[in-house]
């Protein structure tokens, strides 16, 4: 594929997801302009994107490999070490770092997971399991729940939280996305989460 095409394919992509966001928010506020949007969607329908993942150094602590669909954010949280993506896509990653000693351990992970589930509106735990990333021992919670409630459209939003045991170090990496897009990012949270590499 020359640049020119993969240029082409990337703003067709954007495209599709603007108008997939769109179409599920007025399918949320209001059926009004549900065929106009319908339409806009079928047109672009046909359009595939290949998923790329570039890798992300931050600091010389650790590198991941990203989508080449989000890019760098400020704003997702004032602590996070690495901020990236996509608002069309409504899908994010964050990795935050924390000076945890072995007993503290379980704590941290127990403080953030109250942390995130005191934002949520009917939070549901749906895995709770001990994994390894790049021979380190880590650890998975994954949840859904119910954000925005009187402050806008309610959307139940679906968060992967991986915290990895670094020698000085616990990094927490947070994925999120909507719930009922669970599916079509498995792959790439699977991807993300296991191309995390400590680097001191």
């Amino acid at each position: 594929m020359t640049k020119d095409e993969e240029q082409r394919q990337s703003l067709l992509s954007s495209i599709y997801d603007c108008l997939t966001s769109i179409l599920y928010y007025f399918c949320k506020k209001s059926m009004k302009h549900f065929c106009q949007i319908l339409l806009l969607l079928l047109i672009v329908s046909g359009c595939s994107y290949d998923n790329k993942f570039e890798q992300v150094t931050v600091d010389d602590k650790f590198s991941i490999e990203l989508p080449d669909y989000i890019y760098e954010l400020e704003g997702l949280n004032p602590n996070g070490l690495l901020q990236y993506g996509n608002k069309f896509r409504n899908y994010y990653t964050l990795v935050l770092e924390k000076e945890v000693s072995e007993q503290d351990y379980e704590s941290f992970i127990n403080a953030s997971y109250q942390e995130l589930v005191g934002l949520l509106e009917n939070p549901t735990l749906t895995d709770s399991l001990n994994t390894e990333i790049n021979g380190l021992p880590g650890r998975l919670l994954r949840l859904n729940g119910v954000v925005g409630g009187n402050e806008g459209v309610s959307e139940r939003i679906l968060y992967d939280l991986y915290f990895v045991k670094g020698k000085s170090s616990t990094y927490q990496i947070t994925i999120w996305t909507w719930h009922m897009w669970e599916e079509t990012y498995a792959e790439a949270t699977k991807h993300i989460a296991e191309s995390f590499k400590v680097l001191d």
